[in-house]
């Protein structure tokens, strides 16, 4: 579990880096037509970094269940995946936070199907 968290924790600063960005970005840009999509990367950001810190949660505290890999397999491969798509900077990070977040849920989903 230790290992998880460390992926979580890892993950989660990457989030705040793109995020702090796209803050930074909104607030230089003088372009009206983007501000709104910088403004829902940061939503989605913030969303993904509450999400990735109940899950860091039930691991540190070893409640790890089905609803937790339910969890982490909507974050890793569906809803955040896709969003992340739409938010341009720092695309290398972005690759990585779905890459880390893929490894965890394998590794919920094989500590839930061991037993």
């Amino acid at each position: 579990m230790k290992k998880m968290c460390t992926k979580l924790d890892s993950a989660a600063a990457m989030c705040s880096e793109i995020q702090e960005a796209l803050i930074k970005h909104l607030r230089t840009t003088t372009n009206e037509l983007y501000k709104p999509a910088i403004e829902a990367g940061i939503v989605v950001l913030n969303n993904l970094f509450t999400t990735i810190t109940a899950i860091k949660e039930c691991a540190e505290s070893n409640h790890i269940c089905k609803s937790t890999e339910l969890l982490m397999r909507i974050v890793a491969y569906d809803y955040f995946q896709k969003k992340l798509a739409f938010v341009p900077e720092k695309k290398n990070l972005n690759a990585k936070i779905i890459e880390i977040l893929q490894e965890v849920h394998m590794s919920v989903f094989r500590s839930l199907h061991a037993n």
